[in-house]
């Protein structure tokens, strides 16, 4: 059974219960969802609640007793003469909004440049800057470390700032040191301690306010082998408020999101609980042969060519891959890419769509999640073979209703949904 409550954001203690038809989506970094109410079933509160307020109050979406979607809301509801329309986004909105540098001590140096050179990411949060201490960038609490624990560290350092707090559960991140890229290709020449640009290393300057916490996560995220990263929300133990829990992924040969879903989607089976299937394919982006290349024209070229393609009579297709972060890119990190990337590219990029219901006995909902990666059973398909493919759910979507819309992206690779790549077909 639906229901729905008001929240404040940055505890997520839980109101007042609201009434009202709805729909929602719901994505590894998104999500929204969409209220309307009659005005007579408008809560009563006073001004110290005033749960309707953007960004003060917000909305948690149940199913049973389980938090499927929970966020701000960013908007003065929508009026009319007997209803209103409430508008809430999920957590990224609020770290879209917020910048990774931590506040500076004495807000009145913001000027005196010396101070200013040191307003950074380098710094632990309350340390004060002082142009004769500055803070060694080796002693920096991102350097050398996991890209999920800098993720990590990134929105937890946010949440130290004034006015800052939200309620984050950062148990399932850990920290951990990550030494890899002290040495160069052949273990020979070692990075300084003060060096900047190797890839275990984040470091966002005071001035450079055009980035937010939310931008910085997805850089990480975007690395070769990034992790990917969402917040779910939960109950808290005493069943009051609300807590979003962060996730990412914890290898970098494999940084999807870890869990323990078994779910076998069965379409093939008498009764399927998921109906109204569809496949949609596309071949834009196949390719016969593919160039890999690091961030700089100066990094070095790979290329991988399906020749078995080529005989079987396919065009010659090229395309440029590029990865779009980092400054450094060796030639195995580049041969892994042109090589993971013709793999993906040799066929057309497949997506299943689907509908549940939210109370199947056999996937309730609450019990998946996007960026979970299930099996599907398939059959009678002209886009796959009969048998056993693994996908990864994208997204869900729904409303008041107990239908479900779930998209499932074939997984075709341990990368990220493809994001860590810029693509330019044809060349340079």
């Amino acid at each position: 059974m639906w229901s729905t409550y008001l929240i404040q954001t940055t505890t997520g203690a839980i109101g007042p219960k609201i009434e009202g038809t709805f729909s929602w989506s719901l994505s590894k970094d998104d999500g929204e969802i969409s209220l309307t109410l009659a005005k007579s079933a408008i809560p009563t509160f006073n001004s110290n609640t005033p749960y309707l307020t953007p960004w003060w109050g917000g909305v948690v979406l149940f199913w049973n007793s389980t938090p499927i979607m929970a966020g701000p809301i960013t908007s003065i509801p929508n009026e009319t003469f007997n209803t209103i329309q409430v508008s809430c986004k999920s957590i990224w909105s609020i770290l879209n909004r917020r910048t990774p540098v931590r506040d500076m001590v004495d807000w009145n140096k913001i000027n005196t440049m010396e101070y200013r050179s040191q307003w950074n990411t380098v710094t632990p949060p309350g340390i004060k800057a002082d142009p004769k201490t500055e803070t060694p960038i080796s002693q920096s609490p991102f350097y050398n470390k996991e890209y999920y624990s800098m993720a990590r560290l990134t929105v937890e350092y946010s949440l130290k700032k004034n006015g800052g707090n939200l309620p984050i559960d950062f148990s399932a991140v850990p920290i951990v040191t990550n030494k890899q890229d002290d040495f160069s290709d052949n273990n020979t020449t070692a990075f300084s301690d003060t060096d900047t640009s190797r890839n275990h290393f984040r470091i966002v300057k005071g001035p450079e306010l055009n980035k937010t916490v939310a931008s910085e996560l997805k850089e990480i995220s975007d690395k070769v082998g990034g992790p990917e990263i969402t917040f779910r929300p939960y109950l808290n133990t005493a069943k009051q408020s609300i807590v979003w829990k962060m996730l990412t992924g914890l290898r970098e040969d494999k940084p999807n999101i870890p869990g323990d879903n078994t779910d076998v989607w069965d379409t093939t089976a008498h009764g399927s609980d998921i109906t109204d299937l569809s496949v949609s394919s596309s071949g834009s982006k196949m390719m016969t042969r593919v160039f890999a290349q690091g961030p700089s024209n100066g990094d070095p070229i790979n290329i991988q060519t399906n020749t078995g393609m080529l005989k079987a009579g396919y065009p010659l297709l090229e395309s440029l891959i590029r990865n779009k972060v980092g400054s450094k890119s060796s030639a195995t990190d580049v041969k892994n890419l042109a090589s993971t990337y013709l793999a993906i590219d040799s066929k057309p990029r497949r997506v299943i769509s689907g509908t549940i219901r939210a109370n199947s006995e056999i996937h309730p909902l609450g019990t998946y999640w996007p960026g979970d990666t299930v099996t599907i059973v398939t059959a009678g398909w002209r886009s796959f073979p009969n048998g056993i493919i693994k996908a990864k759910i994208d997204s869900m979507s729904g409303d008041s209703s107990m239908n479900i819309s779930v998209s499932f992206a074939e997984e075709m690779t341990n990368y990220e949904d493809l994001k860590q790549i810029e693509r330019m077909e044809g060349s340079e």
